[in-house]
């Protein structure tokens, strides 16, 4: 007679997991919408507010710029705090999405104060970047190992289409009225709310073992450097990689919009060019990037996005003609595709389950700190350099990120299989394929 496998989970825990893996997937669908509208804060509308209505500064630009990623330093420090709550993580993550709303509530109210504008979005973004680890254990505990990467594809869709036509739309407003900004600003706040209110609906545990954990030393997440060689090596990767690629994205709108480049574009173009065209290009192909992160190692899918990230790059900056930036945009935004799955879950490959909420802070810390300074580093580096070369360097480092994990392409099974959903002994990291 055949015996059931000793790891295969009861019939009553197995349907448990099914409704809880529906009841998520439905609300993240129906967040998908408020989400996709606030993308655009950072892709597109805070920075070309704050370059066409407020004339900001360079350093006021870059503040704008990197108040995301210091959330994500920020969240290091945070998160052992936040967690100590009496809540599960969805209501932890739902108070931050609260906060979020209120910082362009703030920024709403100040005016024609280019300070409050900057403070205001600032405090938006970064209150949104902060939950980001809490999002991927979320979706580490609720999504199957063998479906998570569709299903994420799938709300990461719907939230490109919502983005995409907010673009648009948004775009047509204020190239019509730059000065009736107020009303893109009200509609974030109204899309933060209603996703804190979704968010706080999905089945989460309670942090009670969490917050037992928490009580070391904050930095503890880190021993996962030192001990896990494939970890180091694939955050190295991303260091180089995303350093370059950060301090192209935050040239994009200000290339755009500024008359300092010498052929500045209207409020609906630039919306355009930097939120309707990546868009549709992230639109096209996220599914398949889901499909294929489920499926394939995981180094062939981060170098195919790393060379799409190098070539959109080169398209944009040195090409004179704005239908060839447009090109470039579009692979930006089919590589954004794929590096929003890649970035968001590529630790639920190699993380021991218990330890994802750990891998996937020190991977947002890390992303933090290069995120933080790449703003600074670009607004002012192409004040000193030829954007061609500008535009080298940071494809290059592109393809550096890549020469880093080369020699894991040919590994004989797929990154994280049998790891990063199933008990690792304490103490011992999880041991990638290749």
């Amino acid at each position: 007679m055949r015996q059931p496998s000793p790891h295969a989970e009861p019939p009553a825990a197995e349907e448990h997991q099914r409704q809880v893996t529906q009841r998520t997937f439905r609300l993240e669908m129906w967040r998908a919408v408020p989400t996709g509208v606030l993308e655009t804060v950072v892709t597109t509308f805070g920075l070309l507010i704050a370059v066409q209505y407020f004339e900001a500064s360079v350093l006021m630009k870059a503040v704008l710029r990197s108040s995301p990623s210091l959330g994500l330093v920020a969240s290091l420090f945070l998160l052992p705090f936040l967690l100590r709550l009496p809540w599960g993580l969805p209501r932890v993550a739902a108070l931050l999405h609260f906060t979020g709303a209120l910082g362009f509530l703030v920024a709403m109210a100040s005016g024609d104060s280019a300070h409050g504008f900057i403070f205001g979005m600032s405090l938006g973004l970064f209150s949104y970047a902060v939950q980001v680890p809490l999002l991927t254990q979320i979706y580490n505990d609720n999504y199957p190992p063998h479906d998570r990467g569709r299903l994420f594809s799938l709300t990461t869709l719907a939230r490109a289409g919502a983005a995409m036509s907010f673009s648009y739309l948004g775009g047509r407003l204020l190239g019509h009225e730059l000065s009736w900004f107020p009303l893109v600003l009200s509609a974030f706040a109204v899309c933060g709310c209603l996703s804190a209110a979704l968010i706080s609906r999905v089945p989460g545990k309670r942090p009670s073992r969490r917050r037992r954990r928490l009580r070391k030393p904050t930095f503890t997440s880190m021993r996962w450097i030192k001990r896990d060689p494939a970890f180091r090596r694939l955050l190295a990767s991303w260091m180089v990689l995303g350093l370059g690629n950060l301090m192209a994205m935050a040239i994009y709108v200000d290339y755009l919009a500024d008359p300092f480049y010498g052929n500045p574009q209207s409020a609906a173009t630039v919306a355009l060019m930097t939120g309707v065209i990546p868009l549709a290009g992230k639109l096209l192909f996220i599914y398949h990037w889901g499909i294929w992160f489920d499926r394939l190692n995981f180094y062939t899918v981060r170098v195919l996005l790393n060379s799409l990230v190098a070539l959109a790059i080169l398209l944009f900056f040195i090409a004179d003609s704005l239908w060839v930036k447009g090109i470039g945009m579009f692979l930006h935004g089919v590589a954004l595709g794929g590096g929003n799955i890649a970035w968001s879950l590529w630790v639920t490959k190699f993380a021991p389950a218990r330890h994802v909420t750990e891998y996937m802070t020190v991977h947002t810390f890390l992303t933090g700190l290069r995120g933080a300074v790449a703003p600074f580093l670009g607004l002012y580096m192409v004040r000193l350099i030829p954007i061609p070369v500008f535009a080298i360097l940071c494809a290059a480092m592109s393809v550096g990120g890549s020469m880093i994990i080369a020699g894991n392409l040919r590994g004989r099974r797929k990154s994280g299989q049998g790891n990063g959903d199933s008990p690792t002994p304490p103490g011992q990291p999880a041991e990638p394929g290749g």
